[in-house]
């Protein structure tokens, strides 16, 4: 009977002892804070953006990286000058040379103008003039300045009108010009405005009779030489 007893007894103390030993073991679960379960990781609130912050439920996504500018490589000071230099050489050349080339054009002109000019005064105190003994060959010098139609009809006329009433009357013409003027003018044709003065004397009348007129003169540039090719009063 003792020996039955001091079994039940050990029992006893061992379901005692499991029991508390269980209750330790919950205790020891709720005293230990340290050993909690781990929450999820999380990213820093200064860390997060919109643009690094993961979102959904699958993987997270990459960072959104910007590339940095392309810079065009950019030439050390001193090129830069001297290409700013030739340039600029560069286009006072080009100014200079269209400057140049108007000048030598309006220079050109203006030789070509004042030819014109002198040829007009000198050939139309030639047309205008002769004397009896000279008319002749005088009237034939004349024609080597004239040019196309006009210079037919002035032939014809001096041969056929001019150099005989000259010889019968024995007149002396003799012309000279008081103003000449350019109305136009280019590089091939000149036209002038003259106002002339001509004497005529013969042995019955040897006090000249002087008159004054206007004329207007066409000129032609030919082979380098300006020659009349239209000579009449207006």
């Amino acid at each position: 009977m003792s020996t039955d007893t001091t079994d039940t007894t050990d029992t006893t103390d061992t379901d005692e002892n499991i029991g508390t030993t269980g209750d330790t073991g919950k205790s020891i679960g709720t005293e230990s804070g340290d050993v909690e379960t781990p929450e999820p990781a999380r990213w820093p609130d200064d860390a997060t953006t919109d643009e690094t912050r993961p979102t959904g439920t699958g993987a997270a996504e990459l960072p959104v990286v910007e590339l940095p500018r392309k810079r065009r490589p950019r030439l050390p000071g001193g090129r830069r000058v001297r290409l700013g230099l030739a340039g600029v050489a560069v286009a006072l050349l080009i100014a200079d040379g269209a400057a140049l080339w108007i000048t030598s054009a309006t220079a050109s002109q203006e030789s070509a103008t004042a030819a014109a000019l002198d040829t007009a005064k000198r050939e139309a105190s030639e047309l205008l003039s002769y004397a009896p003994d000279t008319v002749d060959q005088h009237l034939a010098t004349v024609g080597n300045g004239l040019t196309g139609s006009f210079k037919d009809d002035f032939t014809r006329l001096a041969t056929e009108s001019v150099a005989p009433m000259v010889k019968q009357d024995q007149a002396t013409m003799t012309a000279d010009v008081a103003e000449a003027g350019i109305i136009s003018s280019d590089s091939d044709h000149a036209q002038v405005l003259l106002f002339m003065n001509t004497r005529r004397t013969t042995p019955a009348q040897p006090n000249p009779s002087a008159q004054s007129s206007r004329m207007r003169m066409d000129l032609q540039h030919v082979d380098g030489h300006w020659l009349v090719s239209d000579f009449r009063p207006i």
